[in-house]
């Protein structure tokens, strides 16, 4: 008996998966709510399992082979997918090895991979029982964050994705109350939500030790005089404290940027609207307010002042978006340093049609066809269109022909539902039929286009 499970190979996802799809030798086996699947293990041929999440058939997780005399037997698994680390503490990352002959596999260590691809062989881990591997690391730095994956030499399941660890720092956090008289502070981390809870948080005032809670929030009445500095720092790592913020009546660090989305998909030639809000005790005396448009390659540019909804909210609506509106917007205020917070990630993409498993199939085999796009979109309805006709009754993102006949071959495309102007260049499907005849339509010229957005999934497995 095998379990396998469809998960995310560095965080958890933010949304929640409409239904789970798996695949048995490349054919649907089932789709379900749960990311579980269990199965016999066959006594013959070794199969090949793969999943995927309903909506992003586009991007499944690689196959693994599962079966009774293969190697897939041998299971490497992890207490954790993904550790956030406060810089200066110690991190403790645990391998299960299960083998069916793991006293033959002698050589067994930890390799480091950086972001950037390079791999370092670290040294061998202490065996604490016959298939827990443990590897620690005192005092973590910010060069320590990388992937870590338990290897056993002559395993190739020792090459799954390991445990990615990320090293972060901490910051001071300011939130300004609308009446300008109070101000709330966090104490969080730069760069992920830590995987430990701390002790306790310790706030300082002027490098004075304010007080000690577990809560990483204060709130302090704003000083009418000269500004304060606020730092804070996890009990037993007050050596790594976050950098100070300084906080008063007439300071800056009240000032404050939100925007209602961090991220926008959006369909070529659609119309799109960025918004902001902005909460100032002074907004009035802040006059001059804008956009900055941040290219993919560094580029700035500066757009017309946004018209005023409210006292606070700002919008900036772009018209028939087009692929090279992709970039960072970030709503901006003159002499307001705030305002260089990140700001929204706008992707506009277009539609194509791909096929799976090839665009050349023969009688009888089934062939999928999909309306895909560069980031999800939110829309659930697609059009799709054989030799320029209309196909009413097909209104899915993909488009299955099970089985394939002659009567299929032709050229296709696809658009969204209610924006046919944006309809895909034509791709063209092949069916050979037993006399090895092709039918064909007129071939389409379609430019492919590498995805900016994708989800990696990865199988685990656990024997039983």
């Amino acid at each position: 008996m095998v379990t396998l499970m469809c998960s995310s190979t560095v965080c958890a996802l933010s949304d929640k998966p409409a239904a789970y799809i798996w695949y048995k030798n490349q054919e649907v086996l089932y789709q379900d709510w749960s990311p579980w699947y269990q199965e016999l293990v066959p006594s013959g041929q070794a199969d090949r399992y793969s999943c995927a999440i309903k909506g992003l058939e586009d991007f499944p997780a690689p196959a693994v082979k599962v079966g009774a005399g293969d190697k897939s037997c041998l299971a490497i698994n992890y207490n954790k997918s993904r550790i956030c680390a406060l810089e200066g503490s110690s991190v403790n990352i645990s391998s299960e090895y299960s083998s069916p002959n793991y006293t033959e596999l002698k050589s067994k260590y930890w390799s480091k991979i950086t972001w950037n691809g390079e791999r370092e062989t670290l040294m061998k881990t202490e065996e604490e029982q016959k298939t827990i591997y443990t590897l620690t690391i005192e005092s973590v730095k910010q060069n320590d964050s990388a992937e870590y994956r338990f290897r056993v030499q002559g395993d190739e399941k020792s090459q799954k994705p390991g445990v990615i660890l990320i090293v972060t720092a901490l910051q001071v956090r300011v939130f300004p109350t609308t009446d300008g008289q109070t101000v709330t502070l966090m104490c969080s981390s730069t760069a992920c939500a830590l995987s430990d809870k701390p002790a306790a948080y310790i706030w300082y005032k002027n490098q004075e030790v304010l007080y000690q809670d577990w809560s990483p929030w204060y709130q302090e009445l704003v000083s009418s005089g000269e500004a304060d500095r606020y730092s804070c720092a996890i009990k037993g790592l007050e050596d790594f404290p976050a950098p100070a913020a300084k906080v008063g009546a007439g300071d800056k660090s009240c000032l404050a940027i939100n925007y209602n989305k961090s991220r926008i998909c959006a369909l070529e030639g659609s119309s799109v609207n960025i918004s902001s809000e902005y909460s100032s005790p002074n907004y009035t005396e802040l006059k001059s307010k804008y956009w900055s448009k941040i290219t993919w390659n560094g580029e700035r540019e500066t757009l017309m002042k946004t018209e005023e909804e409210q006292k606070t909210i700002y919008t900036l609506t772009i018209e028939s978006v087009k692929q090279n509106d992709s970039a960072e917007y970030r709503f901006r205020v003159q002499g307001d340093e705030k305002s260089q917070k990140p700001g929204v990630i706008l992707i506009v993409t277009d539609v194509e049609v791909k096929f799976s498993p090839s665009a050349e199939v023969t009688e009888g085999q089934s062939v999928r066809l999909t309306c895909s796009t560069h980031c999800p979109l939110t829309h659930k309805n697609y059009t799709w269109y054989l030799n320029h006709r209309l196909l009413p009754e097909h209104q899915n993102k993909h488009l299955v022909l099970d089985p394939a006949t002659s009567q299929h071959a032709g050229s296709y495309s696809c658009s969204v539902t209610d924006q046919e102007h944006t309809r895909s260049p034509e791709k063209t499907l092949k069916v050979q039929s037993s006399s090895s005849q092709w039918r064909e339509a007129a071939a389409a010229a379609a430019g492919g286009a590498a995805a900016l957005l994708f989800i990696t999934l990865a199988v685990i497995w656990i024997v039983r």
